[in-house]
């Protein structure tokens, strides 16, 4: 039920006044620390905030005999904390109050930090740097537990509170056992809903696997090294059992198929060997070796039933080994024992979810599949209530420098105000910590400051000086001298500098410090990139594979040696305007190729990958735009709705960041912006030009809460028509000509820019067909052969661009 707009004003502005204190109690509860079993300090902060405010407030001790003895429950161990849960209860003023209750759990204990030194700052600085907040603990999930509280004080500030019992929860255990929840189900308490605020980026969690973690302790038979080979080496024996567990990984993914929420996603089933001890002397054969793991499972699937394969394989394995055939491996589970869980849609709490979050974001509420534990599944499966897990947005969640975005603890707890009033309201609307309630605007707002802020206006576009020198040492020398006039012409012209490999990221730093010094003598110049290096790109073709691969560690290396450092760069010069073209081609696969088996596979990590880069580069200088194929691939009625649709998707699951300013068309391509009349080749699809697929593509982006302004490629689309003999010819097209120089005048008032992406005169692809990266599509007919391989200078066809430039070069 959305609020009125009187109170969702209030609400809003509640909101707002109190952010800066919001945040500063996140960076308190940071700085507490506390790794497990030390959380009792971070509590007790919890239970003064609660107290002070006048909730009922308790603290309940997680009784290990009446854990033990429910079988959902975590194993208990020496290590399980003896901290208390918090638990902080809302009365409603009336016994009558037409409200329905709500929980808003959050969880207190935090993970290991790792080696110190690996940090940039100290785990539990809880430093501010822009609207990152950093520290262990910041996003998971301490600035949930904290976003629960504002909420509701949002709601006192203004005279308001819930119409029902509110039971606010402050946990231990989440990371280890679940047992701080399941204490508060088995004390009794429950409500009609629930709200967990993990840092999902805003997406609700559809389905979450369960977990369990084990420990296998192997023995040896120790020797002096001299006689090694009759001793038994207990380090040598787990690693036998490790490659039989990692056969029941592999098992155990194999039956995703047909399960709804899991089958789209590479590995959702993941065995973790996380830690290994053993062996007192390196001199001495190893008498003993333990492992800590933890391991997977698919909702449907009961925990014994995953404990009895992980028995069953073990001494399958073992049966191998000479010795551990006689000396078996010994078993316990000593953390989670826990199963997943599937949220159906279409519950009243969730409905109200959805509303509030359109009215804080102007977006559809999206959905994901959580491959990790939550506490969420407790009040799924042992209370059977509608249990939403959404919040906001971190980063580096177990890793070094984890931190959240600050921005989105600037709760838009208005939809708390309708729980406020005394009439029954889905529970959802409760609390929905959301981002801040400035961005993004609603759709007309979003509009009106994008008609108005065209980040090419006013900017000279920067000449690339790798393409630049291309030009003069590999063309002009060999050129007639009738086209060495258009040639350096050409070397002016502004065009995108291609980072498609980690080792030319550094020359972003060297052309941003060259913009540097040319504005400070008077020049305004903007800098042009494109960012193309996700793994396994170019997956539907081979013309174009990039260095990272998914199999050897790529989506981790985009992140930390591709990502990471071009913002770092791009952090020394906030003073240099940037525009940043988006991983070309890569949604676009998703869209049309799932059919092809490397594009289905790499999906997950496109899209994970593609919305990590959104949300890193965004940055005050920086506006972005994801590429968006081009008519003849996208253009298609049943392609074009699926595009803005997956698009949004991603764009949301960043964050919704303002440098996201729209869509780059074209790239690489040979399309005109404008026919008068549709020519043939475009086989009868109206959206047969640039323009008019822009102009159909717009409203549907709008509508998906995408931002709708767009660039084009226009570096190779000059002459028209082309040689092309379909289409979908990209390679190499014969007959193409240099186009329209880069300009803000295009005459259409959602293109902000005609841009050159594609620096003319280099290759494709290779027409070789030895060659590894061959593409049958730069053997067609319409292709210009011979070609050397893709982004190699192609002297005869730069001449040919030349020749067939529209409008004609100097």
């Amino acid at each position: 039920m959305p609020l009125s707009p009187e109170v969702k004003k209030a609400v809003e502005e509640a909101v707002a006044k109190n952010f800066k204190n919001e945040v500063a109690f996140v960076q308190k509860m940071v700085q507490y620390g506390g790794q497990r079993g030390d959380e009792h300090e971070a509590l007790e902060e919890m239970y003064r905030q609660y107290s002070s405010r006048g909730y009922n407030t308790t603290k309940l001790e997680m009784n290990a005999q009446v854990l033990s003895q429910h079988s959902s429950a975590g194993r208990i161990s020496d290590s399980h904390s003896k901290a208390p849960v918090v638990i902080g209860i809302h009365e409603p003023k009336s016994s009558t109050a037409g409200g329905k209750s709500l929980i808003l759990n959050g969880h207190i204990d935090i993970v290991p930090n790792g080696p110190k030194e690996l940090w940039t700052n100290d785990p539990y600085s809880g430093l501010i740097e822009g609207d990152w907040l950093y520290g262990r603990g910041s996003a998971d999930m301490r600035a949930g537990a904290v976003a629960n509280l504002y909420a509701l004080d949002a709601l006192r500030s203004i005279g308001k509170q819930p119409a029902s019992k509110v039971i606010l929860e402050s946990v231990p255990e989440e990371e280890s056992t679940g047992n701080g929840t399941m204490a508060t189900h088995l004390a009794g308490y429950t409500a009609d809903a629930v709200l967990v605020p993990e840092p999902t980026n805003e997406e609700l969690v559809r389905a979450n696997v369960g977990v369990i973690w084990f420990k296998i302790a192997v023995a040896g038979r120790p020797v002096h090294v001299l006689k090694a080979k009759e001793g038994s080496n207990a380090i040598e024996s787990i690693w036998t059992i490790v490659g039989g567990l990692k056969e029941l990984e592999k098992e155990m993914n194999d039956q995703k198929e047909g399960r709804l929420y899991f089958e789209h996603m590479a590995s959702p089933i993941n065995l973790n060997v996380a830690m290994i001890q053993g062996g007192d002397w390196a001199s001495s054969v190893p008498a003993w070796c333990t492992i800590d793991c933890r391991v997977a499972l698919f909702p449907g699937v009961t925990a014994q039933e995953v404990a009895d394969k992980i028995e069953r394989k073990v001494a399958e394995v073992s049966k191998t080994n000479s010795f551990l055939r006689d000396s078996p491996a010994k078993i316990s589970w000593n953390g989670f024992f826990a199963e997943g869980y599937v949220l159906e849609p279409g519950s009243e709490a969730e409905e109200t979810l959805k509303a509030a979050h359109q009215q804080v974001t102007g977006a559809e509420l999206t959905s994901m599949t959580m491959p990790a534990y939550l506490d969420t599944r407790i009040f799924a499966l042992e209370q059977k209530i509608p249990a939403l897990c959404y919040g906001p947005i971190g980063e580096s969640l177990h890793g070094f420098d984890e931190r959240m975005l600050s921005t989105i603890l600037q709760i838009a707890a208005f939809a708390a105000g309708v729980a406020a009033l005394p009439q029954p309201t889905p529970v959802a609307n409760a609390v929905t910590p959301a981002r801040a309630v400035t961005t993004p605007a609603p759709a007309a707002e979003l509009e009106a400051r994008q008609a108005s802020t065209n980040p090419f206006a006013g900017y000279s576009f920067y000449a690339n000086p790798y393409y630049s020198s291309e030009v003069h040492s590999l063309a002009i020398p060999s050129l007639p001298a009738s086209l060495k006039p258009a040639a350096s012409a050409v070397a002016k012209v502004g065009s995108f500098v291609w980072l498609d490999t980690r080792a030319k990221v550094p020359t972003m730093d060297t052309y941003l410090a060259d913009i540097k010094a040319k504005n400070a003598a008077g020049a305004k110049l903007m800098g042009t990139f494109v960012v193309y290096n996700l793994p396994d790109r170019d997956c539907a073709a081979l013309a174009s594979n990039g260095e990272l691969k998914i199999d050897e560690d790529g989506a981790n290396k985009y992140k930390t040696e591709y990502i990471d450092k071009i913002v770092a760069i791009l952090k020394k010069y906030p003073d240099v305007k940037v525009n940043l073209a988006i991983e070309p081609d890569s949604l676009a696969n998703m869209v049309t190729n799932m059919g092809v088996q490397k594009c289905s596979r790499a999906a997950p990590y496109y899209k994970d990958l593609t919305a990590y880069a959104l949300r890193a580069l965004n940055l005050a200088n920086v506006d972005m735009y994801l590429d968006g194929g081009h008519a003849g691939w996208l253009g298609w009625p049943a392609n074009i709705s699926p595009a803005a649709q997956l698009f949004a998707q991603v764009y949301k699951a960043a964050g919704s960041p303002r440098a996201v300013r729209g869509i780059v068309t074209n790239v690489s391509n040979y399309n005109a912006f404008r026919h008068s009349t549709c020519p043939a080749i475009t086989s009868q699809n109206a959206n047969c030009d640039e323009e008019r697929y822009i102009k159909a593509f717009a409203p549907l982006l709008q509508q998906q809460g995408f931002p709708a302004r767009f660039i084009v490629d226009v570096g190779r689309s000059g002459k028209q028509p082309t040689g092309q003999n379909e289409w979908g010819d990209w390679c190499n097209v014969q007959g193409a000509g240099f186009g329209p120089r880069p300009t803000t005048n295009t005459g259409n008032s959602l293109v902000d820019a005609f841009v050159w992406v594609k620096p003319g005169g280099e290759s494709d692809g290779t027409s070789d067909t030895s060659a590894s990266r061959y593409d049958a599509s730069c053997g067609k007919a319409s292709a210009f052969k011979p070609a050397p391989e893709a982004g190699t200078w192609f002297n005869a066809y730069f001449e040919m661009l030349l020749k067939n430039a529209n409008p004609a070069l100097a």
